[in-house]
């Protein structure tokens, strides 16, 4: 290795560290975890009449927070192989879900989650 470069690695590496602060954050031990449990009328997304008409199938994955009141928000599309009815359909009986929140310790938490649902036709 050259001078030149020793010298440049020793001044950035000085660099790097002076001013530097590196905070660690505190270990947490968790010791209950409760993922959030629908609870939700019907118990599950129905597909539109139409789209069982035609057959549509496929799947959708949506990801979505569980707030810690139990409400669903901030839901989104993932990922669909399906039309885009059957992904509407879960958007709206989402939104009409309620959850028994998770929980972290006991006290309830809001959490994102991503689920896949699938279409078939019978």
């Amino acid at each position: 290795m050259s001078k030149s470069l020793c010298l440049a690695v020793l001044l950035c590496a000085g660099a790097a560290g002076a001013g530097s602060t590196v905070i660690e954050a505190p270990a947490m031990v968790i010791t209950s975890f409760k993922t959030p449990r629908p609870d939700c009328q019907p118990a599950k997304p129905i597909a539109p009449d139409e789209a069982i008409a035609f057959g549509l199938t496929g799947t959708v994955r949506v990801e979505y927070v569980v707030y810690p009141d139990g409400h669903v928000g901030d839901i989104s599309l993932a990922r669909s192989t399906a039309h885009p009815a059957l992904g509407d359909a879960v958007k709206r009986w989402l939104g009409g879900c309620a959850y028994v929140a998770g929980a972290v310790e006991g006290k309830p938490i809001a959490l994102r989650v991503s689920q896949l649902f699938i279409f078939k036709s019978f």
